[in-house]
């Protein structure tokens, strides 16, 4: 079972459909109460349950800004959910330890880990005993000491700076995107952000649609060029005395478009733009959904890349949708597995009709 149908799972058990287009807001605009962890879980279900177990970057950027950019110094539910799950190594409660409950409502704000700089001067400590030790037993001698420190000081320097820089650009750029809920005109810029950030991804795939689409636009316009280029000269552009290196890049990559002799794209009937797209389907041919039919064919689901033919009164459902069907029936969500469901289903409705 992939990644992807694991998470599906899991956003299904834990999630309600009512609440999972809002889990990814929330998570931003709670950030700092629910802690790193718990605020990135939270909008990453949102997404495995909307999505079919897909995890949404965006969200993800967008929860990491708005905890940085919070300022909570409370305690979050990322404390509480650790000194819960501690609670089970402290025994019963008839041995002095405490239950779940006990230990999520009392906790208190966690110590912060030792900082990098602290890990990096415990280890360039350690790393000048050593030399030191050198030093004494005349491995090195006094210049190589004072040189190999104070080049390791450098780098320890150095290494804070751009620490510090980094640091400084993520809670500035936090602080301006996320400002928090202070006053009227930091609220509406913190809900402009969380907005902008969950709809990113619905943003993205109607942009790969649109590039899909363009490039069936071109697909009809080059085809087309190279069926008159082909009744004008007697000979197919592969053939040309002297081929242009941009237009040789288009012949191959539309060349298996081109129908062996007759109307380009035309020989069976339909449209080559797009069947440039959808790849397992006959040359130069439209599907028949006018009987009903499962669509396998295509790129991927949402890229609207397979033609088909229906008629008047008849309605197609999503992929999505029949995804949702199957888990309605009891299923896992297997689109192939909804589709024989919806056959038995309109056999009976057509039988009624």
């Amino acid at each position: 079972m992939g990644l992807s149908k694991i998470l599906d799972k899991i956003g299904d058990a834990l999630v309600p459909k009512e609440i999972a287009p809002f889990l990814g807001p929330a998570a931003m605009a709670f950030a700092g109460p629910l802690g790193p962890f718990a605020s990135m879980a939270i909008g990453q279900l949102g997404s495995m349950k909307m999505h079919g177990g897909k995890l949404d970057p965006y969200t993800a950027a967008g929860t990491f800004l708005a905890n940085r950019a919070s300022g909570f110094e409370g305690t979050t539910l990322d404390d509480r959910l650790k000194a819960g799950l501690g609670s089970f190594n402290d025994g019963p409660v008839s041995k002095g330890g405490s239950t779940f409950m006990d230990a999520f409502m009392n906790a208190k704000p966690s110590v912060p880990e030792p900082t990098n700089r602290f890990k990096r001067l415990e280890k360039f400590g350690d790393a000048e005993t050593q030399l030191g030790e050198q030093l004494d037993k005349g491995i090195i001698d006094q210049a190589q000491y004072d040189d190999l420190v104070g080049t390791a000081s450098e780098g320890l320097k150095f290494g804070d700076r751009l620490i510090g820089k980094g640091s400084e650009f993520f809670d500035s750029a936090s602080g301006k995107l996320l400002p928090g809920f202070g006053n009227f005109e930091d609220s509406i810029a913190t809900i402009g952000s969380i907005t902008t950030f969950t709809q990113m991804k619905p943003m993205a795939e109607e942009l790969k649609k649109a590039r899909i689409k363009d490039e069936r636009e071109e697909g009809k316009i080059w085809t087309e060029w190279f069926s008159k280029y082909k009744g004008f000269t007697g000979y197919d552009y592969s053939e040309s005395k002297s081929p242009d290196p941009f237009i040789t890049d288009k012949y191959n990559k539309y060349k298996h478009l081109l129908a062996n002799g007759g109307r380009v794209g035309y020989n069976m009937g339909g449209d080559t733009g797009i069947i440039a797209a959808a790849p397992g389907m006959p040359q130069g041919m439209q599907l028949d959904g006018r009987d009903g039919i499962f669509v396998s064919q295509g790129i991927e689901e949402k890229a609207d890349d397979v033609p088909a033919m229906l008629s008047k009164n008849e309605f197609v459902l999503t992929a999505d949708a029949m995804k949702g069907f199957d888990k309605m029936t009891g299923g896992s969500g297997n689109p192939r597995e909804a589709a024989q469901k919806m056959y038995e289903l309109m056999d009976q409705m057509e039988a009624v009709a």
